[in-house]
Protein backbone atom coordinates (compact mmCIF):
# COMPACT_ATOMS: atom_id res chain seq x y z
CA UNK A 1 0.00 0.00 0.00
CA UNK A 2 2.85 2.37 0.87
CA UNK A 3 4.59 1.55 -2.39
CA UNK A 4 1.39 2.24 -4.35
CA UNK A 5 1.01 5.59 -2.59
CA UNK A 6 4.62 6.45 -3.52
CA UNK A 7 4.00 5.55 -7.17
CA UNK A 8 0.86 7.62 -7.13
CA UNK A 9 2.68 10.61 -5.65
CA UNK A 10 5.49 10.22 -8.16
CA UNK A 11 2.97 10.22 -10.99
CA UNK A 12 1.40 13.41 -9.69
CA UNK A 13 4.80 15.07 -9.34
CA UNK A 14 5.99 13.92 -12.76
CA UNK A 15 2.72 15.02 -14.39
CA UNK A 16 2.71 11.78 -16.34
CA UNK A 17 -0.58 10.30 -17.52
CA UNK A 18 0.99 6.86 -17.87
CA UNK A 19 2.46 6.92 -14.36
CA UNK A 20 -0.74 8.30 -12.89
CA UNK A 21 -2.86 5.67 -14.60
CA UNK A 22 -0.66 2.84 -13.36
CA UNK A 23 -0.49 4.34 -9.88
CA UNK A 24 -4.23 4.82 -9.64
CA UNK A 25 -4.95 1.22 -10.64
CA UNK A 26 -2.49 -0.10 -8.09
CA UNK A 27 -3.70 2.30 -5.41
CA UNK A 28 -7.34 1.32 -5.88
CA UNK A 29 -6.49 -2.38 -5.67
CA UNK A 30 -4.47 -1.88 -2.50
CA UNK A 31 -6.91 0.51 -0.84
CA UNK A 32 -4.81 3.67 -0.68
CA UNK A 33 -6.56 6.39 1.32
CA UNK A 34 -9.21 8.46 -0.45
CA UNK A 35 -7.39 11.79 -0.18
CA UNK A 36 -4.45 10.58 -2.21
CA UNK A 37 -6.75 9.02 -4.81
CA UNK A 38 -8.76 12.21 -5.22
CA UNK A 39 -5.58 14.22 -5.61
CA UNK A 40 -4.30 11.82 -8.25
CA UNK A 41 -7.67 11.72 -10.06
CA UNK A 42 -7.74 15.51 -10.16
CA UNK A 43 -4.19 15.59 -11.50
CA UNK A 44 -5.08 13.01 -14.17
CA UNK A 45 -8.14 14.98 -15.27
CA UNK A 46 -6.02 18.11 -15.56
CA UNK A 47 -3.41 16.26 -17.60
CA UNK A 48 -6.15 14.77 -19.79
CA UNK A 49 -7.51 18.25 -20.40
CA UNK A 50 -4.05 19.59 -21.24
CA UNK A 51 -3.44 16.65 -23.57
CA UNK A 52 -6.68 17.38 -25.41
CA UNK A 53 -5.74 21.06 -25.65
CA UNK A 54 -2.27 20.22 -26.96
CA UNK A 55 -3.68 17.79 -29.54
CA UNK A 56 -6.16 20.44 -30.69
CA UNK A 57 -3.33 22.98 -30.96
CA UNK A 58 -1.25 20.52 -32.98
CA UNK A 59 -4.22 19.97 -35.28
CA UNK A 60 -4.47 23.74 -35.65
CA UNK A 61 -0.81 23.78 -36.74
CA UNK A 62 -1.52 21.08 -39.33
CA UNK A 63 -4.48 23.00 -40.73
CA UNK A 64 -2.42 26.20 -40.85
CA UNK A 65 0.25 24.29 -42.79
CA UNK A 66 -2.35 23.32 -45.38
CA UNK A 67 -3.54 26.93 -45.73
CA UNK A 68 0.04 28.25 -46.02
CA UNK A 69 -1.16 31.54 -44.54
CA UNK A 70 1.30 33.48 -42.39
CA UNK A 71 -1.30 34.93 -40.02
CA UNK A 72 -2.86 31.49 -39.47
CA UNK A 73 0.55 29.95 -38.84
CA UNK A 74 1.48 32.57 -36.28
CA UNK A 75 -1.83 32.14 -34.46
CA UNK A 76 -1.53 28.34 -34.47
CA UNK A 77 2.03 28.39 -33.18
CA UNK A 78 1.11 30.80 -30.42
CA UNK A 79 -1.82 28.56 -29.45
CA UNK A 80 0.44 25.52 -29.43
CA UNK A 81 2.91 27.22 -27.10
CA UNK A 82 0.11 28.38 -24.81
CA UNK A 83 -1.54 24.94 -24.71
CA UNK A 84 1.59 23.03 -23.80
CA UNK A 85 2.54 21.36 -27.06
CA UNK A 86 5.99 19.80 -26.83
CA UNK A 87 7.54 22.22 -29.29
CA UNK A 88 10.83 20.32 -29.48
CA UNK A 89 9.26 17.06 -30.62
CA UNK A 90 5.93 17.97 -32.23
CA UNK A 91 6.45 17.55 -35.98
CA UNK A 92 3.35 19.63 -36.73
CA UNK A 93 4.74 22.50 -34.65
CA UNK A 94 8.23 22.20 -36.17
CA UNK A 95 6.88 22.14 -39.73
CA UNK A 96 4.59 25.09 -39.02
CA UNK A 97 7.44 27.07 -37.47
CA UNK A 98 9.69 26.37 -40.46
CA UNK A 99 6.99 27.43 -42.92
CA UNK A 100 6.33 30.56 -40.87
CA UNK A 101 10.03 31.46 -41.07
CA UNK A 102 10.03 30.86 -44.84
CA UNK A 103 6.93 32.99 -45.35
CA UNK A 104 8.28 35.79 -43.17
CA UNK A 105 11.51 35.78 -45.17
CA UNK A 106 9.55 35.89 -48.42
CA UNK A 107 7.33 38.67 -47.07
CA UNK A 108 10.43 40.72 -46.24
CA UNK A 109 11.86 40.06 -49.73
CA UNK A 110 8.60 41.11 -51.36
CA UNK A 111 8.49 44.32 -49.31
CA UNK A 112 12.09 45.13 -50.27
CA UNK A 113 11.51 44.36 -53.97
CA UNK A 114 8.36 46.52 -53.96
CA UNK A 115 10.25 49.41 -52.35
CA UNK A 116 13.10 49.15 -54.88
CA UNK A 117 10.60 48.98 -57.74
CA UNK A 118 8.73 52.08 -56.54
CA UNK A 119 12.00 54.01 -56.22
CA UNK A 120 12.97 53.00 -59.77
CA UNK A 121 9.54 54.02 -61.06
CA UNK A 122 10.02 57.46 -59.50
CA UNK A 123 13.39 57.85 -61.25
CA UNK A 124 14.45 57.95 -64.88
CA UNK A 125 17.14 55.26 -64.94
CA UNK A 126 15.99 52.69 -67.50
CA UNK A 127 18.53 49.92 -66.64
CA UNK A 128 17.74 50.28 -62.93
CA UNK A 129 14.01 50.01 -63.61
CA UNK A 130 14.52 46.99 -65.86
CA UNK A 131 16.49 45.28 -63.10
CA UNK A 132 13.88 46.14 -60.46
CA UNK A 133 11.07 44.76 -62.63
CA UNK A 134 12.97 41.53 -63.34
CA UNK A 135 13.65 40.96 -59.63
CA UNK A 136 10.06 41.81 -58.64
CA UNK A 137 8.72 39.26 -61.13
CA UNK A 138 10.70 36.47 -59.45
CA UNK A 139 8.69 37.20 -56.29
CA UNK A 140 5.34 37.55 -58.09
CA UNK A 141 5.18 41.27 -57.26
CA UNK A 142 2.78 43.27 -59.46
CA UNK A 143 4.98 45.01 -62.04
CA UNK A 144 2.25 46.56 -64.23
CA UNK A 145 3.02 50.10 -63.06
CA UNK A 146 6.73 49.53 -63.53
CA UNK A 147 6.22 48.14 -67.02
CA UNK A 148 4.12 51.17 -68.02
CA UNK A 149 6.77 53.49 -66.63
CA UNK A 150 9.49 51.59 -68.48
CA UNK A 151 7.63 51.93 -71.78
CA UNK A 152 7.17 55.62 -71.12
CA UNK A 153 10.86 56.11 -70.34
CA UNK A 154 11.91 54.17 -73.43
CA UNK A 155 9.59 56.25 -75.61
CA UNK A 156 10.90 59.46 -74.03
CA UNK A 157 14.43 58.29 -74.67
CA UNK A 158 13.61 57.53 -78.31
CA UNK A 159 11.90 60.92 -78.69
CA UNK A 160 14.93 62.63 -77.20
CA UNK A 161 17.33 60.90 -79.58
CA UNK A 162 15.09 61.71 -82.54
CA UNK A 163 14.80 65.37 -81.53
CA UNK A 164 18.56 65.65 -81.05
CA UNK A 165 19.26 64.10 -84.44
CA UNK A 166 16.77 66.50 -86.10
CA UNK A 167 18.35 69.48 -84.31
CA UNK A 168 21.85 68.53 -85.36
CA UNK A 169 20.71 68.12 -88.97
CA UNK A 170 18.99 71.53 -89.25
CA UNK A 171 22.00 73.18 -87.60
CA UNK A 172 23.98 72.15 -90.66
CA UNK A 173 21.90 74.57 -92.70
CA UNK A 174 20.96 78.24 -92.40
CA UNK A 175 17.16 78.14 -92.03
CA UNK A 176 16.51 79.98 -88.75
CA UNK A 177 12.86 78.94 -88.65
CA UNK A 178 13.77 75.27 -88.89
CA UNK A 179 16.49 75.70 -86.28
CA UNK A 180 14.08 77.46 -83.89
CA UNK A 181 11.44 74.77 -84.38
CA UNK A 182 13.98 72.00 -83.80
CA UNK A 183 15.31 73.77 -80.69
CA UNK A 184 11.80 74.01 -79.23
CA UNK A 185 11.07 70.35 -79.92
CA UNK A 186 14.44 69.26 -78.53
CA UNK A 187 13.89 71.28 -75.37
CA UNK A 188 10.42 69.77 -74.92
CA UNK A 189 11.82 66.26 -75.45
CA UNK A 190 14.39 66.81 -72.69
CA UNK A 191 17.53 66.94 -74.81
CA UNK A 192 20.59 67.64 -72.66
CA UNK A 193 21.36 71.28 -71.91
CA UNK A 194 24.86 71.10 -73.39
CA UNK A 195 23.43 69.90 -76.73
CA UNK A 196 20.85 72.72 -76.66
CA UNK A 197 23.55 75.25 -75.82
CA UNK A 198 25.67 74.01 -78.72
CA UNK A 199 22.71 74.35 -81.11
CA UNK A 200 21.98 77.89 -79.83
CA UNK A 201 25.61 78.86 -80.39
CA UNK A 202 25.39 77.48 -83.92
CA UNK A 203 22.21 79.51 -84.45
CA UNK A 204 24.02 82.69 -83.39
CA UNK A 205 26.73 81.98 -85.92
CA UNK A 206 24.10 81.45 -88.60
CA UNK A 207 22.56 84.81 -87.66
CA UNK A 208 25.95 86.46 -87.94
CA UNK A 209 26.55 84.84 -91.33
CA UNK A 210 23.15 85.87 -92.63
CA UNK A 211 23.54 89.41 -91.34
CA UNK A 212 26.99 89.70 -92.87
CA UNK A 213 25.71 88.36 -96.16
CA UNK A 214 22.77 90.77 -96.11
CA UNK A 215 25.11 93.69 -95.41
CA UNK A 216 27.38 92.64 -98.27
CA UNK A 217 24.43 92.50 -100.66
CA UNK A 218 23.33 95.96 -99.60
CA UNK A 219 26.80 97.34 -100.11
CA UNK A 220 26.94 95.87 -103.59
CA UNK A 221 23.61 97.43 -104.45
CA UNK A 222 24.85 100.82 -103.31
CA UNK A 223 27.85 100.66 -105.59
Amino acid sequence: KKRAAEILEAGVSAKSLVALGAGLEAAKRLGVETGSLEKAESARKELDHKKIQAEAAEDLCRRALEKKDLASLKAALQQAETDGVDVEYSQAYIDAANLRDDLEEREASVAEATSVLQAAIAGEDVPKLEEAIAHAKTLDVDTSEGTQRLESLRQAQADKLEALAALEKVCEGEDLDLIDAALAKASEAGVAEDALAKAKATREKVVEVLEARSAAVMNLEMV
